[in-house]
């Protein structure tokens, strides 16, 4: 997708972000339908929807008019959402256990040499925890560096580790404790992303649903309110068969 494509994208989002943000927990819908099958969807019957323009202002006024016209906006704000969702990083517990995993080998091994010659107390260093766990593998990486670094103060010789390996060693196991805290805080729970990708998908939902409203009392005496505007969730129209409602549904008026 060009840059100038994404802008325009942003633009739409960025101008219904406020209404996105003001509805409240009862009124999100619950997404059903992939967000691409929605845009696809809501984009792909404009046409169809402005052939219909005409009679339906004539109808019912300017409503059904700024209606399509929310509608393509709402939904290209609903493709940014996606993107959004998409590109959202998500912190790699595996790999960043396994970046631990090889500091935390490295670190004991230093400690080791160290404790062979009297630089640290073997006993401390039996404290070290078993590998098991993300827990104990951050907390066996701070031990460790704890270790290292009373042993440099007291030692003048040479040793087996330097600053950079410390840092990096503590640097990798804050990333995973902090992995750890993001991974508990939206377990269940839908991330930022996707709690704005719902939103999004509130409005524009409810917006395909007004103009479907719109559309069925309009050609209800036909019977093929499908075939302008099919419900978000069906794969196609039901085009060639004329099948009638109970009665016409009053269209909600702004």
């Amino acid at each position: 997708m060009s840059d100038q494509a994404q802008g325009n994208l942003k633009e739409e989002y960025e101008r219904w972000r406020p209404a996105m943000s003001a509805l409240e927990e009862k009124q999100l819908l619950p997404m059903n339908i992939s967000a691409s099958r929605v845009v696809h969807r809501c984009v792909g019957r404009l046409p169809r929807l402005r052939e219909l323009e005409p009679d339906l202002v004539a109808q019912f006024g300017d409503a059904p008019r700024q209606r399509i016209v929310e509608l393509e906006q709402q939904a290209w704000a609903l493709l940014h959402a996606e993107i959004g969702c998409q590109q959202e990083k998500k912190p790699d517990l595996r790999a960043l256990s396994k970046q631990v995993l090889f500091h935390r080998e490295r670190l004991l091994l230093a400690a080791r040499s160290l404790a062979n010659w009297g630089h640290i107390d073997p006993e401390r260093l039996e404290r070290v925890p078993s590998p098991l766990g993300y827990a104990n593998q951050t907390n066996g990486v701070m031990l460790l560096r704890t270790l290292l670094t009373q042993a440099r103060a007291r030692s003048s010789a040479p040793l087996p580790f330097t600053d950079e390996d410390l840092n990096e060693a503590d640097r990798i196991a804050t990333e995973l404790i902090v992995a750890q805290g993001y991974e508990r805080m939206h377990r269940g729970r839908p991330t930022p992303a996707q709690e704005i990708r719902v939103r999004a998908f509130t409005l524009v939902s409810s917006t395909y649903d007004l103009l479907r409203r719109d559309v069925s009392w309009l050609r209800w005496p036909f019977g093929d309110a499908d075939e302008w505007l099919p419900a978000m969730n069906t794969n196609k129209g039901r085009r060639g068969k004329r099948t009638k409602p109970d009665g016409p549904q009053e269209p909600e008026q702004p």
